[in-house]
């Protein structure tokens, strides 16, 4: 059984997927949908945190975040702090010399 089941590995193909590139207007659409989950009550504000780490961590984010966008995430991060959610302060919207 496990020869067989080891045969099945070595026959499945790998396929590279390119990671998603936001457009402004996609960031500002996110964002706008992030802030909808955080301000209603009995919401798993964990999944605001996820979605806020996947913006911060695409390669293109630094281009895209304006003083506007940035406030934003900014305004988020601290609401979501204030329900008791430990968190860091990420560099690249709080750092006073990204802006």
């Amino acid at each position: 059984m496990a020869q067989q089941k080891s045969n099945e590995v070595k026959n499945e193909e790998v396929v590279a997927v390119e990671p998603k590139v936001y457009t402004k207007k996609e960031v500002q659409t996110f964002i706008s949908e992030i802030s909808q989950k955080v301000i209603e009550p009995h919401t798993s504000h964990l999944h605001s945190v996820l979605a806020i780490n996947h913006l911060l961590r695409q390669s293109n984010m630094p281009e895209l975040l304006d003083h506007d966008l940035k406030e934003q995430l900014k305004d988020l991060w601290i609401k979501l702090k204030s329900t008791g959610v430990q968190l860091n302060d990420p560099p690249l919207i709080f750092d006073s010399s990204n802006t």
